[in-house]
């Protein structure tokens, strides 16, 4: 059978909401950490988000966006830009944030990928995901890559049965 993306779509916006609310406050003061109850209510809204959605008979998948630094940040290094540390301590706060929220999503069996990889390749072969301005949002090319690697998360799920 193959993997109905319709059901995907309506609450795709929000799970990613939820994880960029997240990554936002870090950005506001790169020295800042989450309080422990703000990761706990994201990750409640995330529990009750798929108990919703279960209910309805519709699965449930999460999918992590990283921010245009960190898909850019292996480019950065490797130029040896010349960034505050400010901005290389922000990108370490976002992959941590990423990995807690992975792991928080494996502990409770959520359906779930992490886009980096996706993003990163396409860049890698030459094709930008993001503008070349300061817009922080997937161009065309990144969403594609997002939709790809939803895709292919539903369609592991499905043969996995």
């Amino acid at each position: 059978m193959r993997p109905r993306i319709d059901n995907f779509i309506p609450w795709v916006a929000a799970a990613v909401g939820v994880h960029l609310a997240l990554a936002w406050a870090l950005r506001a003061s790169p020295t800042l950490t989450l309080p422990v109850v703000e990761v706990q209510a994201a990750e409640q809204i995330l529990i009750e988000m798929r108990s919703e959605l279960d209910a309805a008979g519709t699965r449930f998948a999460v999918a992590l966006i990283p921010s245009k630094q960190r898909v850019y940040e292996e480019l950065l290094r490797e130029s040896r830009a010349r960034l505050s540390p400010a901005f290389w301590r922000l990108i370490d706060q976002e992959r941590v944030l990423t990995a807690e929220l992975q792991g928080f999503l494996d502990e409770r069996g959520f359906l779930s990928v992490d886009t980096t990889r996706a993003l990163r390749s396409n860049f890698a072969r030459g094709v930008a995901p993001y503008p070349e301005w300061d817009d922080e949002h997937p161009n065309a090319a990144g969403y594609g890559a997002i939709a790809d690697e939803v895709r292919r998360l539903l369609a592991e799920s499905e043969r996995a049965g």
